[in-house]
């Protein structure tokens, strides 16, 4: 009998969800409708209950439409055609079968859709408590990063995850690394109170976010429980043997996971992509390999050049033979800004080998590209990690969901008049041999004009201080669990910040006023803001940090900036996956003004910044004549 009740348990269940799923609640009246924007903020804010009504009349109104009417297509599909006034329409009149079927993405993109104002953050705070993983999402950075207050999303995020029923163990640990509590967490995996809490999956998960890979691979040592292992599982493994150097073992796993997981592969081309383990990672593991041109070969796995090949088939190559060739060959740059500025290195080789080539660019670029390289020409394209409300109709035309991180509208119009098109990440294995080879490489620093007079003023007034200028940027704008690792908090670098007969000069974008006071306010220090938009005027950063003596960077846009800039430069950086740009004299691969320190992989980042602050004291007070890192 408790089988038969349990049976007809699960299929009435089973019956309600296809029947909610299937049908446009609110038509029918099964729950109360949104009133207005306060009724819905109560709702996305608290455990609020609707009210239900149902009639004959509903149910069999909504049963006649199961076969027409799928709230969850709906929803997909005015969402990757960037209709998103519609798509909000369809989600507050349906948000209550979207909270009680636990749909969180939904409510993540109308986060991202609403970015910058209010309600985001309430979309945002019920599917963080509803699905408490999205705190460490990409989404939700994105969306944070685009608030006004952004010390009030995190306090109002924080306190919906802690609240959820559904927290973890593991998104406990999640949410701590996210508030910088790593020394905290490191002490609580050692707890058997804790780890007994976590299951093996789980467990690997933690120890991957902490950057605990010797730990990690004698988990997986003791259980090797592959069957039950995801792909996400594989890569934190695979991850943590590059990270040790046990690259045979990292090999074997990679082979392991693609017979795993041959027959369900999500890819949309196995021809591109015929592996499990993402491109990144394999990146990573020729680089400890040392072998660049097969490190860098590992770009044209990745899921936009996929995207190319499945919209474009006849135009797409990965080859540089065929761009030689072409009458009118097209190069997409991609990626963020500071990957196009280490990349740009090869544009000269490119365009010796056919100098029709366009080559796209981002448009805060263009006038510094320009000047370094006259002899291509540049189309200054928009692209964007993700679309929202303000910026849709510009990528609305585009055939494909993924393409707005390629190209606009504008320029997918006039895509035909290309013969050939491709990633500059498609042809860098094929250059980069070229590159490294040349006696001297390609690029020069941008000449230096100042025409903002207010600016060349204020630059001046520093210099003639006598102090020290030194450039500071310790953070991207855009932070998760696994990019925290890359970068550094202001406790983190005080070391550095005390340094005596020395002007620290913001070079961070994005809002930090909160960081800069508190610094002002706990230990009287002040970092100097000079009055440019450091997002949008590359142009001006530039011409600023060559007012510099010295730059240090962690590892985003800025530190690209400061190698074209010249100016000497330390990478803030203990990662292991920067290790391939530095060279026998510590210097980076693409710029040689950049300095890392040494065995940096191997140390804390409290140890990294005390010895670039030790460096420059040494360089300041005790022998002015050397230069940086020369020893």
């Amino acid at each position: 009998m408790k089988k038969i009740h349990n049976l007809m348990k699960k299929t009435a269940n089973r019956l309600y969800r296809t029947a909610i799923q299937y049908s446009i609640a609110g038509r029918y009246n099964f729950v109360e409708k949104v009133i207005d924007e306060e009724h819905l903020i109560q709702i996305l804010s608290t455990e609020y209950k609707p009210k239900y009504c149902v009639s004959f009349n509903a149910v069999w109104e909504a049963f006649i439409d199961l076969r027409r009417a799928n709230l969850f297509s709906q929803l997909d599909q005015l969402y990757y055609k960037k209709d998103y006034s519609e798509y909000i329409i369809l989600l507050v009149k349906n948000i209550h079968i979207i909270i009680h079927l636990n749909k969180t993405k939904y409510l993540s993109w109308a986060g991202l859709v609403t970015k910058g104002t209010e309600l985001s953050k309430y979309y945002l705070g019920k599917a963080v408590y509803l699905h408490p993983i999205a705190i460490n999402d990409i989404t939700t950075a994105i969306i944070i990063e685009g608030y006004p207050d952004k010390a009030d999303i995190n306090l109002y995020l924080r306190n919906m995850t802690l609240r959820s029923k559904l927290l973890s163990p593991l998104e406990f640990g999640y949410l701590l690394l996210k508030d910088g509590e790593e020394t905290y967490m490191r002490k609580l995996v050692k707890k058997s109170y804790f780890v007994s809490k976590l299951n093996v999956k789980q467990y690997i998960a933690l120890l991957s976010a902490l950057n605990m890979p010797s730990v990690l691979i004698k988990i997986h040592e003791r259980n090797k429980d592959y069957a039950s292992y995801d792909v996400k599982t594989f890569e934190r493994i695979y991850d943590a043997y590059t990270r040790e150097g046990l690259l045979d073992n990292a090999k074997a796993l990679f082979d392991i996971a693609d017979k795993t997981f041959f027959n369900n592969q999500k890819t949309l081309s196995k021809a591109i992509n015929p592996h499990i383990i993402n491109n990144k990672l394999e990146r990573h593991y020729w680089f400890a390999k040392g072998d660049l041109v097969k490190a860098y070969a590992t770009y044209r796995r990745q899921n936009l050049a996929q995207v190319l090949s499945l919209v474009f088939p006849s135009q797409y190559t990965q080859l540089t033979s065929v761009i030689e060739k072409a009458h009118q060959p097209l190069v997409f740059a991609s990626w963020g800004p500071g990957d196009e500025i280490r990349f740009s290195q090869v544009y000269n080789i490119l365009v010796r080998k056919n100098s029709n080539i366009t080559i796209t660019c981002e448009p805060r670029l263009h006038k510094i590209l320009c000047e370094l390289y006259p002899a291509v020409n540049f189309l200054p394209v928009n692209r964007t990690r993700r679309v929202n409300n303000e910026c849709a109709s510009i990528y609305d035309a585009l055939p494909h969901k993924k393409l707005h991180h390629l190209m606009d509208n504008a320029l997918f119009d006039s895509i035909e008049r290309y013969d050939s098109i491709s990633m500059l990440t498609d042809l860098l294995s094929e250059q980069i041999e070229i590159y490294l080879s040349a006696e001297q490489k390609y690029i020069q620093p941008p000449v230096a004009c100042v025409k903002d007079i207010a600016l060349k003023n204020e630059i001046n007034e520093l210099q003639k201080t006598g102090c020290k200028l030194v450039g500071i940027s310790w953070r991207s704008s855009i932070m998760t669990t696994s990019r925290n690792e890359h970068y550094f908090t202001i406790e983190q670098l005080m070391s550095l910040l005390k340094l005596e007969g020395v002007i620290f000069v913001n070079l961070q974008y994005g809002d930090c006023a909160v960081e800069l006071n508190e610094l002002e306010e706990k230990h009287n220090i002040k970092i100097h803001n000079i009055n440019i938009d450091h997002y949008n005027d590359f142009y001006s950063v530039i011409n600023v940090m060559q007012g510099l003596d010295v730059i240090v960077s962690a590892g985003t846009t800025v530190l690209e900036l400061a190698g074209l800039a010249g100016t000497p430069t330390y990478a803030l950086t203990n990662s292991h996956g920067v290790s391939y740009r530095v060279s026998e004299s510590h210097k980076d691969l693409w710029f040689s003004n950049i300095h890392y320190v040494p065995s940096m992989s191997h140390l804390t980042k409290c140890e990294v910044v005390n010895y670039i602050s030790t460096e420059l004291y040494r360089v300041f007070n005790e022998d002015k004549t050397k230069v940086i890192n020369s020893k």
